[in-house]
């Protein structure tokens, strides 16, 4: 009853316009919002290219920023589809999940999956369901982790890539 927005999609795109920086590769998301329910937001992620950790480290308590494994990062469990009658295999894990603080009492708790190419390492799929969860005192009322019903859907799909996969072709 609170929003006034019930439903939007966006779309993501993360690309590499620049040069690296020293060994870190910058990978600018832009969100671009439907009907415009929301303003285009950008971000960039910087990855290190030898060893595939976001710069602020984060990487290994946070599934979001796992966009590089390293090379052969298991053992291939199904081949994620690319259109033209390929695909790539992967190897895929969760779920996991991570909690972060976002200030004003709200907190917020990501669960997703995430698959990779056996061969680079590189991430070729990601979803998540992220709750908004409230603490503190709001209306005359005391809330201890709330969940008013606020969350989020993301699937992020590879699109292309200049580096060689572990490809398959439909049979």
């Amino acid at each position: 009853d609170r929003c006034q927005i019930k439903s939007c999609e966006a779309e993501v795109d993360a690309v590499v316009n620049r040069q690296p920086s020293g060994d870190f590769l910058p990978v600018e998301h832009t969100v671009t919002w439907d009907d415009s329910c929301f303003s285009t937001d950008a971000w960039t992620f910087e990855v290190n290219q030898k060893t595939g950790e976001e710069r602020t480290g984060e990487a290994e308590q946070n599934f979001l920023y796992s966009y590089w494994m390293g090379a052969n990062p298991g053992d291939a469990v199904g081949v994620f589809p690319l259109g033209n009658g390929e695909g790539v295999e992967v190897f895929c894990s969760g779920p996991h999940s991570v909690e972060i603080e976002e200030g004003g009492g709200w907190t917020t708790i990501y669960e997703g999956n995430t698959c990779h190419d056996i061969n680079t390492g590189m991430l070729v799929y990601m979803n998540y369901v992220k709750r908004w969860l409230f603490t503190g005192d709001y209306d005359g009322k005391t809330y201890a982790r709330a969940f008013f019903g606020d969350s989020e859907k993301l699937e992020q799909r590879l699109v292309e890539a200049n580096v060689p996969m572990a490809m398959v072709e439909e049979k």
